[in-house]
């Protein structure tokens, strides 16, 4: 899944110790009741302004829980006075209680409408305290504790679009699909509400491109969950405002050719696959989106292009060696109707192909060696390329590898599946699960993460431990691995 940019820990100044408030003995008015201060408001005030130039976090709470009672009492003397129900909703933000501060600033605004630009700075203020919280607690690794935070920093305001733009992903990291695309949708209708007036340039320009994050980010949640012409409407929105999004491009040719509009989808895939200036990931994206439209000869074309952009990325061959696979499994049913020279032609480009299968699943096992699925390939691939051979010694080398290879899977001692990365600013959170094979339950199963940069350097490195669970299940493992450069490739090793 494509993440926001990094995470925004925004900081304001200045919160207002509390309203203006009027000397008079306020009651009602044409346009509500005026605020009136009394014993109890001018205290709460007080313990807000205290609080705000204490620096111990337990002297602020209990500053704000008093200014909270004072508060109560202002309220319960007159209940129609907005004062109160102001300085509690100030009381309340400052201790967490968001739910509270909210239902108070209602009241306050409901009782004196020219509360409600002031009131908004206060929800604005609370709104970064919840933010930032949020922002803590996903440094800690919490994502539960992080959705509850940007949560309520969206319930307390709803004028600015990276609460929901990072609700967005988190919610797609818990595979949350609805939530995170009510989420998108929510953060660009922030975006495309506000009047640009009232935002300087530099806000302008994030927000243009939060919006392009938010679309993008839409569009392929919806394209994941099967939606594709909704997806597509997005992909064609985004290349209107961007012609030059190549990751908009590649996505809208997927969605095409998932809905069996195939024409304009090979003309994209056409037109951009000859192209050598494209990024590793536009390379990948469409090797997928070609894969998944069975067109396995364009899907390799595709991959090749991705690993000689990135040489040390385990998904490229990977997915390399898938394609080379099924496009080998589909011209073996060729061939076995074929005669004569077009037969001949075709086993030749199958020798080739199994070659370059063997070739791209030892890659992957330089990088992933736990990895069977692989090396069963690797193992066909030779069984192919003894067959096709009249060769005797040729034949004999390839039976060679077909037994180390068929020993390497019968001895595996456990397998690592399903690993995925999440890059943060100075680190990478690797996670995956290991299936035990052949460990004894209990016994610990220690690895060495390694992660690299474009060219091969070792950028990160960690070690993991693992206790091995009962034969043929699976335990989780995740770790976070401190990185000195921009990530490219990942691998492990086992370590004693």
């Amino acid at each position: 899944m494509n993440r926001t940019t990094g995470l925004i820990l925004a900081l304001f100044l200045g919160v207002a110790a509390g309203a203006c408030a009027s000397g008079g003995a306020g009651g009602s008015a044409a346009d509500g009741f005026e605020p009136k201060d009394n014993d109890h408001t001018r205290e709460a005030e007080q313990n807000i302004a205290l609080a705000m130039l204490r620096s111990s976090d337990a002297d602020k709470q209990q500053l704000y829980q008093q200014a909270l009672e004072s508060a109560k009492l202002a309220i319960q003397e007159d209940s129609t006075n907005p004062q109160g129900w102001f300085l509690a909703g100030q009381a309340h933000a400052n201790l967490g209680a968001f739910d509270s501060a909210d239902a108070a600033w209602d009241k306050a605004v409901a009782l004196y409408p020219g509360f409600e630009e002031q009131i908004d700075r206060e929800r604005e203020n609370a709104w970064v305290r919840a933010y930032n919280e949020g922002v803590g607690a996903i440094q800690q690794d919490d994502l539960d504790a992080a959705i509850a935070q940007m949560e309520k920093a969206d319930a307390i305001f709803q004028g600015r679009p990276e609460a929901r733009l990072q609700l967005g992903v988190f919610y797609a990291r818990k595979n949350e699909v609805d939530k995170a695309i009510s989420a998108y949708r929510g953060a660009l209708e922030i975006l495309r509400s506000t009047p640009k007036m009232q935002l300087d340039s530099a806000t302008q320009a994030d927000w243009a491109a939060n919006e392009e994050i938010a679309l993008s980010n839409l569009a392929q949640l919806l394209s994941s969950s099967g939606r594709d012409a909704e997806a597509e409407a997005l992909f064609r929105e985004v290349l209107a405002e961007d012609p030059t999004n190549i990751r908009a491009r590649v996505n809208l040719a997927d969605v095409l050719a998932r809905q069996g509009k195939t024409a304009e989808a090979d003309q994209i895939y056409a037109e951009l696959i000859d192209r050598d200036d494209l990024t590793y990931n536009h390379y990948l994206n469409m090797g997928v989106g070609l894969f998944q439209a069975e067109k396995y000869e364009q899907s390799a074309n595709a991959f090749r292009k991705a690993v000689q952009v990135n040489p040390y990325s385990r998904d490229g061959y990977y997915n390399l060696a898938q394609a080379l696979f099924m496009r080998a499994d589909a011209l073996e049913d060729e061939r076995e109707a074929a005669k004569g020279a077009a037969a001949d032609s075709l086993a030749a480009e199958l020798a080739e192909i199994h070659t370059e299968l063997a070739s791209s699943a030892e890659k992957v096992l330089e990088l992933d060696p736990s990895n069977r699925n692989i090396i069963a390939y690797m193992a066909r691939a030779y069984q192919a390329l003894s067959e096709l051979t009249s060769d005797e010694a040729a034949k004999e080398q390839y039976r060679e590898k077909i037994r180390a290879a068929l020993k390497r899977h019968e001895e595996a001692q456990f397998e690592v599946m399903d690993v995925s990365l999440l890059p943060g600013d100075d680190e990478v959170t690797m996670s995956g699960r290991i299936m035990n094979l052949k460990v004894a339950e209990g016994a610990p199963i220690r690895l060495r993460i390694e992660l690299r940069d474009a060219k091969g350097a070792v950028i990160g490195t960690q070690d993991v431990t693992v206790t091995a669970p009962a034969a043929n299940a699976t335990a989780e493992f995740r770790v976070s691995v401190p990185v000195t450069g921009e990530l490219a490739g990942w691998s492990y090793k086992q370590i004693q």
